[in-house]
């Protein structure tokens, strides 16, 4: 994973996309595996699609 940089992170997607991609798929594909695909579906499109992390600063999100 690159290093992560507190002044890119506003422009998230542009910096970090291929990373942020590659561990959403990871995590979409662990919850299928292990939960109903229909259960994991619908978290997925009512929590985690509409989720945005916003730096807080000094380490923090929220």
């Amino acid at each position: 994973m690159a290093e992560f940089d507190p002044e890119k992170f506003e422009d998230k997607y542009e910096h970090y996309f291929t990373e942020l991609q590659r561990a959403y798929k990871t995590a979409f594909e662990t919850m299928n595996d292990a939960y109903d695909s229909e259960l994991v579906h619908a978290i997925d499109q009512q929590i985690l699609s509409e989720s945005e992390p916003f730096y807080e600063g000094d380490g923090q999100f929220r």
